[in-house]
């Protein structure tokens, strides 16, 4: 998953925009010929690759897995998410 993340200084906000993984977009040429995913390469062809196809600036780049997100997570001290739809849980039923 791609995440990118805006500090908004004036507001103290932090926005953030959720781009799926497997999103079909069309990619820089020279790695488009090659077959290469922007998953797959540098973080330099991500970031072109974003800023071509959404028009959003990039300009730093953070690498994590789950562990190191967490971790991001831990070192703030919580994640609060307010929604404006009901959510249920459900547990899976095994089978």
């Amino acid at each position: 998953m791609i995440i990118i993340v805006r500090l908004v200084p004036s507001t103290r906000q932090i926005e953030m925009l959720s781009i799926p993984r497997d999103t079909y977009v069309p990619i820089p040429a020279p790695a488009a010929r090659t077959g290469s995913t922007p998953l797959s390469t540098p973080a330099g062809l991500l970031v072109q690759t974003i800023q071509q196809d959404f028009g959003i600036p990039v300009n730093h780049v953070v690498v994590a897995n789950f562990l190191g997100f967490e971790g991001m997570v831990n070192a703030l001290g919580a994640s609060l998410s307010t929604f404006r739809t009901r959510f249920a849980i459900r547990t899976p039923v095994s089978m």
